[in-house]
C-alpha cells in the first residue's frame, strides 16, 4: 500500500470515530475523559501531521523555484501559476524544465559529479516530544549525544577533528581544510591527479575543499572555521547534531506517542547543500545550461534524496494514527472531544502525502534530464 493510500483510508476511518459533541471542559490540559496517555498520544500525531503538511509545502515551493529558474535560464517562459494546485503547478513546471534541459543537451556532452547532503534530524525537537509522552515523568530520554549512532554526530569543534573523522561543509562554510578524499572540488594539491571532466581529485586532496573531506592518515585536522566536524573532536564539542534518527530512549515510551516524535524530528530535519560540479561542452547553449544546472540541481538532489526519509517516517506515522484512532474509538467520551482533531490531521496528512508523492516524481524526473547517471 502506498504512502498516500494509506493516509487516504485513514482519512475515511476518522470520521466514523465522531459521536455527539458533549463539553471539552472534561478534557482540558490534563488527560480527562481520554486519560493522560490517550491525550498525549493524540496532541503529538496532531503536532506531527501538521508538520508533515509544513515539510511538503516547504519541498513543493523550493522545486517549483527550481524549475521555474531553470525554464528561466535556458531561455524559456515558466507555466502560469494562477489556476491549479501547488501539485499541479510543480508538475506542470518541472516537467518544462525537464523539456528544457533535454533540449539544450542537444550537441552538448554533459558530465556531473554530486555527493548527498548531510542531514540531521531535529534532535530537540524529537526529545521534548518524548518529554510530553512521559506522562508519569518516569522515564530518562537521553541526550542527542548518547542516542546517535557512533560516527553520526556532527560537533562544532573548538579542537582537532580525528583521523577517519570529516570535515562537514555547511552554508556558512562550503570550504574546509583537508587531509583526504574530498567529496568536492579540491582546491588545494590533488596526489592522485585531476578528473579532466568533472575536476574531482583521485587522490588525496590537501588544503583545502569544496565539500565535505573524509580525513585519510593518522593525523587530525582543525576543520577551519564555522565547519563542522563529524565522527570524534578531540576539543571542546557544542552544537552536536545527528544525521541518523535517534536511537530508541533509554526507557518504555508509548509506542504511538514515539512514533509521532520520530517523525518531528525527521518532518524538521536540515540539510547542509548537495555538492554539484557540472561541466558541460558542446552545443549552443553550454554556458546558460552549466550555469542553471549548478545553481537549481543541488536542491533538486537534496530534495529527491532527502524524501525516501520522510515516506518512511510518514508511512510509521500513519500506522500510529490508525492504532491510536481505533484506542479512541474504544473509549467515546473520549472520541466525543478529540475525535474531530484526528480526523482533520488525517485528512491534511493525506493531502500532504500525496504532495510528497508528486515531489518524489518531479525531483527524479528533472534530475534524470540532467544526467541518467544521477
Amino acid at each position: 500500500m502506498s504512502f498516500s493510500t494509506s493516509f487516504r483510508r485513514l482519512a475515511r476511518l476518522a470520521p466514523m470515530l465522531a459521536l455527539p459533541f458533549v463539553s471539552a471542559s472534561c478534557d482540558e490540559a490534563g488527560g480527562g475523559v481520554c486519560g493522560d496517555q490517550l491525550s498525549a498520544n493524540i496532541s503529538v500525531l496532531i503536532d506531527a501531521s501538521t508538520d508533515l503538511s509544513t515539510e511538503a509545502t516547504s519541498i513543493q515551493n523550493s522545486l517549483l523555484a527550481a524549475c521555474d529558474d531553470i525554464i528561466t535560464d535556458l531561455g524559456g517562459t515558466p507555466p502560469s501559476h494562477s489556476t491549479g494546485t501547488l501539485d499541479d503547478q510543480v508538475q506542470a513546471s518541472c516537467t518544462a524544465a525537464g523539456n528544457e534541459i533535454t533540449t539544450s543537451k542537444s550537441g552538448a556532452t554533459v558530465v556531473i559529479s554530486y555527493t548527498a547532503p548531510i542531514c540531521y534530524v531535529d534532535a530537540q525537537a524529537q526529545l521534548s516530544c518524548e518529554a510530553s509522552c512521559d506522562v508519569d515523568a518516569t522515564c530518562t530520554e537521553g541526550s542527542i549525544e548518547t542516542r546517535c549512532t557512533p560516527g553520526q554526530l556532527s560537533v562544532e569543534c573548538s579542537g582537532m577533528c580525528q583521523a577517519s573523522a570529516y570535515c562537514v561543509a555547511t552554508v556558512d562554510a562550503p570550504v574546509v581544510n583537508c587531509n583526504g578524499t574530498c567529496d568536492g572540488v579540491c582546491m588545494g594539491t590533488c596526489s592522485g591527479g585531476t578528473n579532466a571532466q568533472t575536476g574531482e581529485c583521485n587522490g588525496t586532496c590537501a588544503g583545502s575543499c569544496q565539500g565535505n573531506c573524509h580525513i585519510s592518515g593518522s593525523a587530525a585536522i582543525d576543520c577551519g572555521a564555522d565547519v563542522r566536524c563529524q565522527g570524534g573532536c578531540t576539543g571542546t564539542a557544542t552544537a552536536p547534531r545527528c544525521e541518523s534518527e535517534l536511537t530508541p530512549p533509554m526507557c518504555d515510551v508509548d509506542a504511538q506517542c514515539q512514533a509521532g516524535c520520530e517523525a518531528q524530528g525527521s518532518f524538521s530535519a536540515t540539510c547542509e547543500p548537495a555538492q554539484v560540479n557540472v561541466v558541460v561542452t558542446g552545443g549552443s547553449e553550454a554556458a546558460a545550461l552549466q550555469a542553471t544546472l549548478e545553481a537549481n540541481l543541488p536542491t533538486i538532489l537534496a530534495i529527491r534524496d532527502g524524501l525516501d526519509r520522510i515516506v518512511a517516517d510518514g508511512q510509521a506515522l500513519v500506522s500510529a494514527v490508525g492504532n491510536v484512532a481505533t484506542a479512541l474509538s474504544g473509549v467515546p467520551a473520549c472520541a466525543a472531544v478529540r475525535a474531530q482533531q484526528l480526523t482533520a490531521a488525517a485528512q491534511a496528512a493525506a493531502s500532504a502525502a500525496a504532495s510528497v508523492s508528486v515531489s518524489v516524481s518531479v525531483s527524479v524526473d528533472v534530475s534524470a534530464s540532467a544526467s541518467g547517471s544521477l
